[in-house]
């Protein structure tokens, strides 16, 4: 772009300019996109940031506490293909407008949408709010939280208007680079209805990750653009009105319900963010500002094995179970692992294969880096749960609020699974109980029975430690080396019949325990890395598949005969 391109500072000279350029070919369509900068090319946030460490997580968690499935009928009536891998487009949709990186442009049909993000700049502001467990102040409890607010100021230098020409999906089939979405048009109507997205005028452009850039769409070089730019009397609104406030805007809201958490760093620094990234904008009037503040919260105390500890104490415990309590490994699971994996395609577990293989120790590394930190031990480790469990939870029930498993102390040897839950309940503080053995019972609900000593509970009062223990073991066991079979059916076809067929899986991927030093606290917290990426669970490093006839339930097949159909799988 030269410094000689003439600048257009109304909306008139600009549309006659737009005027003389030739037409879309046919069956394509004409969008816009504003920049306050120009770049040699338009590439997505998505694929221009190569680290994506968290992306995985923020997708899958957008499927979760998002009720996509309720959207189905809706989604089929406007065409679109009723299936959650289909679905799976408008979580990148959702990203791409409300937190997470996504393959797709922002572009818009609309010209003054556009020309609004050219001419006003995306400024922060740091600001430090107190969260505590009530009203009033609480020297003790409460944690003073900086967190980083946005607002749109105006841009007085010159800025870029970009013209695209493209096809638009036929809603079926994958896409393809530079192929437009018409969100407004396609998208079922949880995402459609999106006050953000309606507000804006919003399309997206999609971008293959291994092309990236756009530039070849372009219909013109980029045009300059300028204030006053007279005609564009959408220009006169603010960030209250093009990012509406979560009292109009119910997908912000969803968002921002999320609890703040600790994110684990690679520096001894403690942050606390929202688990699945959202932005905080700056209001423009002060009611919006405090509403917003307001709505920001944080599960007490901010580490729950701290709480676990303080309970144990005012409850008596010994000088040894303190000890070892304080020597166990914790692990902080930055992922939903209880949801994650209930909503597998299949609920038949094999709680056999799921408590073998369990590795008593893992080398472990620093976050951030391949330095090694050390070897750590797993017989004694205790289970830091994220607080989207409770988001993921209260949506399936479809309540505000439910109780849940916020941490789980595993203590192992030769025999015996001995697990302590620290429960965080929905309306008061967290309670933790006296410890339960974990025995492996086929025909027991999902695989496990629970022991107080030597006496059976009723699956009716501990049913509720089945997808904490699960999801434990299943991340222990995700730490050993050399392949092993999933625990779980990945797909399941006439189980039962006499032609019945299981599709199982192997995986050969090791998860890597990271160390992260969290102070103030001063506890060695450790997050589990997957192929550079949050560990969800098992996904894209299933490497083999076999089939298992379905004549008897999953978790009835012997081990042995399992692992000898992986073998003659190869």
């Amino acid at each position: 772009m030269t410094s000689s391109a003439p600048i257009f500072r109304s909306l008139e000279a600009l549309q006659q300019h737009l005027d003389t350029l030739p037409p879309p070919a046919p069956g394509w369509r004409r969008v816009y996109r504003g920049q306050t900068k120009d770049y040699p090319q338009m590439i997505p946030s998505g694929v221009r940031r190569r680290t994506r460490e968290y992306w995985s997580l923020w997708h899958r968690h957008a499927m979760l506490v998002a009720p996509f499935e309720s959207d189905l009928a809706l989604a089929e009536a406007k065409g679109v293909p009723s299936t959650l891998d289909m679905l799976s487009y408008w979580v990148h949709a959702i990203a791409q407008h409300y937190g997470g990186d996504s393959n797709y442009l922002d572009v818009t049909s609309d010209i003054q949408s556009a020309l609004w993000f050219a001419l006003y700049q995306m400024v922060s502001k740091e600001g430090t709010i107190v969260l505590g467990p009530g009203t009033a102040p609480d020297p003790v409890h409460d944690v003073p939280v900086k967190q980083t607010f946005w607002r749109y100021e105006r841009w007085e230098e010159p800025a870029y208007l970009y013209v695209f020409d493209v096809p638009p999906w036929d809603g079926k089939g994958p896409l393809e680079h530079g192929t437009l979405i018409d969100v407004a048009a396609q998208a079922p109507h949880l995402v459609s209805d999106s006050t953000r997205m309606a507000v804006q005028r919003a399309s997206l452009l999609y971008a293959d990750s291994d092309i990236g850039d756009l530039t070849s769409f372009y219909v013109t070089p980029p045009l300059r653009v300028a204030w006053p730019m007279e005609g564009a009397e959408r220009l006169s609104h603010g960030t209250l009105e093009i990012f509406p406030p979560p009292t109009v805007d119910p997908w912000y809201e969803i968002f921002l319900r999320q609890p703040l958490t600790i994110v684990p760093t690679a520096t001894d620094a403690v942050r606390y963010a929202h688990p699945i990234p959202v932005a905080l904008y700056l209001y423009d009037t002060p009611a919006e500002r405090n509403d917003l503040i307001a709505r920001l919260n944080m599960e007490q105390p901010p580490l729950a094995s701290r709480g676990m500890r303080e309970m144990m104490v005012d409850g008596g415990a010994d000088a040894g179970t303190l000890a070892r309590f304080d020597a166990a490994t914790v692990i902080y699971c930055e992922a939903a692992l209880q949801a994650l994996l209930q909503t597998r395609r299949s609920s038949s577990w094999h709680s056999a294969l799921l408590m073998s293989d369990l590795p008593s120790n893992a080398d472990t590394q620093q976050l951030g880096s391949d330095e090694s930190a050390g070897a750590v031990d797993l017989m004694n480790v205790i289970f830091e749960f994220s607080p989207l469990e409770s988001i993921a939870a209260a949506s399936a029930y479809n309540t505000s609020a439910v109780d849940y498993v916020r941490a789980l102390w595993v203590v192992r040897n030769e025999n015996t699974i001995l697990v302590v839950p620290f429960i965080q309940q929905a309306d008061g503080p967290g309670v933790t109980t006296s410890p339960f053995r974990v025995v492996q019972e086929a025909n027991a609900p999902g695989g496990m029975a629970f022991y107080a000593g030597e006496n059976p509970i009723p699956h009716e009062v501990a049913g509720f430690l089945v997808a904490p223990v699960r999801a434990a073991l299943f991340a222990l066991r995700s730490l050993a080396r050399g392949e092993k079979i999933l625990p779980n059916v990945l797909a399941s076809f006439d189980p039962g019949e006499a032609n019945g067929k299981f599709l199982a899986g192997v995986d050969e991927a090791t998860t890597t325990l990271c160390l992260a030093t969290v102070r103030p606290f001063d506890v060695p917290l450790y997050v589990l890395r997957q192929e550079g990426e949050v560990f969800f669970g098992p996904g894209k490093s299933t490497t083999r598949l076999f089939v298992v006839p379905a004549t008897q339930p999953f978790g009835s097949i012997p081990v042995n005969e399992l692992r000898e159909r992986a073998k003659e799988a190869k």
